[in-house]
């Protein structure tokens, strides 16, 4: 369970790590959403850092992914998973709950949108922001360093009280998406994935992806 006060001072930046599993084919599948997170995380109390096990080629338990807990030592775990490489997800999350038990623990994606109870009754599993993200992961953050969190007023966020009750908040939809900003690139590290073969079936050598709808047609 997560205490109800801060877990940084109100001087202090809130590191937040956001990972993206091993698993994912890195010639077809791009971290698309790790760069809106970052994008539309806008605040200058929060200090973001990616993490890609896909790119970086490792497994959750890695060295890699070791070493980079521990130079970051962020406040927060953050992973976005999809139901195929959900299992390396948790394992990241276990990885980092090893490392440092206070860290707070966070998964979204299409697995955590598709199955949020479960995902929330997992031991290691703090939150789970189900839906879109974009604004509501900064109302997460904003709530995690206030001297009295209101869960309730985070859209789409799911979490286990003191007394074991798991509690949940309807998700929102951004309907003027026009707010919503256009991804980091350079956080998803897309020149890597182009270097590496990424081509997410166009013939074009050099290409990205975009968001024209929410969810599968």
């Amino acid at each position: 369970m997560v205490p109800n006060n801060r877990i940084v001072k109100s001087e202090e930046t809130l590191r937040v790590a956001l990972f993206w599993p091993r698993g994912p084919n890195i010639y077809h599948l791009f971290p698309l959403s790790l760069g809106y997170l970052k994008s539309n995380t806008v605040d200058p109390q929060f200090e973001l850092q990616g993490f890609d096990c896909a790119i970086e080629d490792v497994d959750a338990w890695d060295s890699k992914v070791a070493e980079f807990l521990s130079e970051f030592q962020p406040h927060v775990v953050g992973v976005s998973v999809w139901s195929a490489f959900f299992p390396q997800g948790l394992e990241l999350v276990r990885h980092a709950r090893q490392l440092n038990s206070e860290v707070v623990t966070v998964m979204g994606g299409v697995h955590a949108t598709s199955y949020p109870v479960k995902t929330a009754q997992i031991e290691e599993v703090d939150f789970v922001v189900a839906g879109e993200a974009e604004f509501s992961f900064t109302a997460f953050l904003t709530e995690l360093c206030s001297a009295d969190p209101d869960w309730t007023c985070v859209p789409g966020l799911y979490w286990q009280a003191d007394d074991g009750k798991l509690c949940q908040n309807a998700m929102e939809v951004v309907e003027d998406i026009d707010l919503i900003r256009f991804p980091d690139y350079e956080f998803s590290e897309l020149d890597r994935y182009i270097s590496k073969g990424y081509r997410m079936r166009a013939s074009h050598p050099r290409n990205a992806p975009i968001w024209a709808t929410r969810g599968c047609p």
